[in-house]
């Protein structure tokens, strides 16, 4: 069975956040785009907003929907829905992650990312989107 889950790509002065996972996730030491799963009655939008408010304890805005992925984890099959953000208040906490990074959108090649959220960068011209976003 599917997974709808969601994920922000928050930039802030032209940088973007990525999280990591700590070693007793189900996925040590990866690192994803922050975001999680939708609740049954929650919209896209309000899900992610939520799951930022849990995971950072930061406010975002959503700006725009990029292409969503399928990807399978073994049995596990999530679709990812990806948002371009930013931050618009607060300040970040960590609840669920191991650290937190503000990196240069061409830097993301170089971390070991969830496969879901490698492969959304690569679909369709979700990367150039992303690149005129931050330049903004």
């Amino acid at each position: 069975m599917e997974k709808e889950v969601v994920c922000a790509l928050i930039v802030r002065q032209g940088k973007l956040l990525v999280t990591q996972h700590g070693i007793h996730s189900g996925h040590p030491w990866k690192w994803e785009f922050p975001g999680g799963k939708i609740q049954p009655g929650e919209s896209r939008e309000e899900a992610l907003v939520r799951e930022i408010r849990e995971e950072l304890r930061i406010e975002i805005g959503i700006d725009d929907e990029l292409i969503p992925v399928t990807h399978a984890y073994g049995e596990k099959v999530v679709r990812l829905f990806p948002f371009l953000c930013r931050w618009t208040g607060g300040i970040m906490e960590l609840t669920e992650h191991h650290t937190a990074r503000w990196v240069a959108p061409g830097e993301i090649s170089g971390f070991d990312m969830l496969d879901a959220d490698h492969k959304m960068l690569g679909e369709g011209d979700n990367f150039a989107r992303l690149l005129e976003y931050a330049q903004g």
